[in-house]
Formats: C-alpha cells, sequence, structure tokens
C-alpha cells in the first residue's frame, strides 16, 4: 500500500506528524480524525531510493527477529515503558537494517503514533505475522506475551533455517567440485593425449572415440553451451517471477518426485508453525488464514488457503476447505479435525509444527546422504572412463 505523510493538530494545539499506510488520502484523514486530529496536510510519501544501497534490500533475518522479540518481551516485563523499552532494545541491536527500523518505530511513537502503527509505518522490511501478533498483543494487553511467540516461532524458523543449509552445504560443494574437475580433465587434460592419438594412423577403441568427440565439444563449444545454460536460467528466473510464471513454478514443486516430499513438509510446517503462533496471539481465524497464506512461500498454496479463507468466512468451518485443498498432508487435515472439534486448534497446530519440522530434518538428511554417494559415484565414473578411454589404445601400441 501507498504511504503518506501527515500532519494533524487537536483542539489543544497538540501537533502531531508522521507516515501512515493507507489505500489513499482518505484513509490517513480518517486515522487522524478517529484520534481527535484536524487534518493539516496529507500527501503521498515520495521515497528515495539509493540502487548502491543494498543493505536497504535486505530483509531481516529471522536470528535478528528472534533476538528483537526476545529482548524487548524481557524489559517489558520488567514494567518498563514501550519507548524507554525500545531505546534499550535498539542498544543492544548490532545488525543496522534493524536498528533504522527500530529508531523510526521510536520516533514515530514519539510524535503520538501507537507501537503498532509506528511498526506498520516502518517494519516493511519485517514479516507481516510480526506486525499483525504485535497489533493483537498491542490491543488485547499482552504484549509481551505476543513477542514471546514471536521469539519461539522466529527460534525454531531459524533453527530449521540453519539444519537445511547445514545439511545441504557439503553435498552443494562436492557436486559443484566434481562439474569443475570433469571440466579441467575435458578441456585441458584429455586433449594432450587426443594429439598424440591422432598423430597416429591406427583404430581406436569407441570409448576413446567418445572420449574424444566429448572432449572437442567441450573445448569448440563449451563457453556457448555455458553462455545458453546461464542464459536458460536467467529466462525461468524471470518467468518465475512473473504471476503465472510463480504459479506453475510452485504448482510443479509439489508435483515432481524429486521435490514434491520436501516441500510438502516445509510449507506444511510453516502453515503450522505460523497458525499456531497467530491464534495463540489472539488473532481471529479468517486474519490467520490471510497471513498465514503469505507467508508458506508457495504462489499456488497461497491461492489454495485463500480460497479456505473464503469459505471460513461463509461459515464452513476449517477442517472441509483445508481438505480439499489436497496440498498437506492427511495427518495434519486430520489434526485440523480433531482441533477444530476439540476446540483446541493452536495446541494441535503448535503439536504439528514439531512433527514437520522434525520430518523436515530427517528429509533433508536424507536427499544429503543420497546426494552424497551419488555425486561421488559420477565423480569416478568420468575419471574411471577418462583412464580406461587412455588407457585402451596405449595398450594397443606395445
Amino acid at each position: 500500500m501507498p504511504k503518506y505523510s501527515y500532519k494533524g493538530k487537536n483542539i489543544y494545539g497538540d501537533l502531531t506528524e508522521g507516515v501512515f499506510e493507507a489505500p489513499t488520502e482518505q484513509g490517513v484523514m480518517d486515522m487522524l480524525k478517529s484520534k481527535n486530529y484536524y487534518v493539516l496536510e496529507v500527501k503521498p510519501l515520495i521515497e528515495r531510493k539509493d540502487i548502491l544501497d543494498f543493505d536497504s534490500k535486505k530483509k531481516i533475518s529471522a536470528k535478528e527477529l528472534m533476538l528483537f522479540c526476545k529482548h524487548f518481551a524481557v524489559i517489558l516485563k520488567a514494567g518498563i515503558p514501550v519507548l524507554h523499552a525500545l531505546s534499550m532494545v535498539d542498544s543492544q541491536t548490532e545488525d543496522k537494517s534493524m536498528k533504522k527500523i527500530i529508531e523510526g518505530v521510536m520516533k514515530d511513537i514519539q510524535m503520538g503514533s501507537s507501537l503498532t502503527q509506528a511498526i506498520r509505518n516502518n517494519g516493511e522490511k519485517l514479516p507481516i505475522l510480526m506486525i499483525y501478533m504485535i497489533e493483537a498483543g498491542e490491543a488485547s494487553g499482552t504484549l509481551d506475551k505476543s513477542l514471546e511467540v514471536l521469539h519461539s516461532h522466529f527460534e525454531k524458523s531459524y533453527e530449521t533455517q540453519n539444519k537445511v543449509k547445514a545439511a545441504l552445504r557439503y553435498p552443494i560443494i562436492v557436486s559443484i567440485v566434481a562439474v569443475i574437475v570433469t571440466v579441467f580433465l575435458m578441456v585441458v587434460v584429455v586433449p594432450q593425449f587426443v594429439g598424440m592419438f591422432r598423430e597416429k594412423t591406427m583404430d581406436l577403441p569407441w570409448p576413446t572415440k567418445a572420449l574424444i568427440g566429448i572432449s572437442d565439444f567441450f573445448v569448440e563449444y563449451g563457453i556457448i553451451t555455458l553462455l545458453a545454460l546461464v542464459g536458460l536460467f536467467i529466462l525461468f528466473k524471470f518467468y518465475s517471477f512473473t504471476p503465472k510464471g510463480a504459479l506453475n513454478v510452485d504448482r510443479l514443486k509439489l508435483k515432481l518426485p524429486l521435490t514434491r516430499d520436501f516441500t510438502t513438509k516445509n510449507i506444511s510446517a510453516r502453515f503450522a508453525r505460523t497458525m499456531s503462533s497467530l491464534l495463540t496471539a489472539g488473532v481471529g481465524i479468517t486474519e490467520s488464514m490471510d497471513i498465514t497464506s503469505r507467508v508458506v512461500g508457495n504462489r499456488y498454496v497461497e491461492e489454495k488457503l485463500q480460497e479456505v479463507r473464503r469459505q471460513i468466512v461463509a461459515g464452513k468451518g476449517i477442517y472441509i476447505p483445508f481438505r480439499d485443498t489436497q496440498c498437506f498432508p492427511e495427518m495434519l487435515e486430520n489434526m485440523i479435525m480433531m482441533g477444530e472439534e476439540a476446540g483446541s486448534i493452536e495446541a494441535m497446530l503448535d503439536n504439528a509444527a514439531g512433527i514437520y519440522e522434525e520430518e523436515l530434518d530427517s528429509s533433508t538428511q536424507r536427499i544429503t546422504d543420497l546426494i552424497q554417494p551419488f555425486v561421488i559415484l559420477f565423480l569416478g565414473a568420468v575419471v574411471g572412463f577418462i583412464i580406461l578411454a587412455v588407457a585402451m589404445p596405449l595398450f594397443s601400441l606395445y
């Protein structure tokens, strides 16, 4: 939504100014009137963006969000006012992007904004989940509890991300090394033997002929092939950024055997963890579904969950519309059914999140265990084939 800068004055002559996010200027005027301020000025905010300011494009990491929520909750529990608490958290924060957000929030609060509105004005890098949960906590007077739930949510997200990255790091490095070694052998090592064989008028065995053909292809067309692959990758990326492309790619992730299991468990873990956190913080079921649909990380599933939200608004409950999406495991569907019937859906979702986070970790480990021997066997087969292809004609010379 667009942002507007505003100025207002109340009957006592007190001035207020700041930035507000709203669909139209009228939304800003309504906000000021609700706080008993007369509107002095409302105008669209034109933000200057420096293309060299890479920090402005960086999202806040789960680790920084986790630390912010933890420190803020602990300080608030001690009875310290919000503004002073934010100042204390700011002094403990090292991340530049997070410090900029905190300082912007403090400035808006000093200008008369609520914490929720200040977070909305400055939180374009923050997850929408965090904004809504802070709003729910401030409205209900349980801000510290909402922050504790957020801390737990981001802590589990951070742990899951680290496990996935750590598990995939080694096979990725081994795969890159395997490709580099293969290209080096074909472009540098093999041509030296090929020249010797071409000088001899001899009938070469088929492995040697195949090796020479592959080596010639790498030498003559290697750069063109590399550029073509890079071009195809860039085109694919551009396509995946379009609405239709993102929808098709994300749908494909749920269909392909190689990605289906991992994608389904990852989406299930995110859905269950986010929904549980929102419902625990007191956010309504329809709002929770709307927010969760936008953080599952899959456009196709997002559309399905938006349909679930519409069905909930129409009074059809959550289980039947959720089951009809056919995007989630049957176990998660059953846990939602039991939670809906027992009136403890947030507890069921919390249990489901723990289960799928563990399964995601196991799936990642299984993928790693499969990739490592495959890459080693591939590299061994390439080297073995080269040795065989070079050795066979050498033996025939003696």
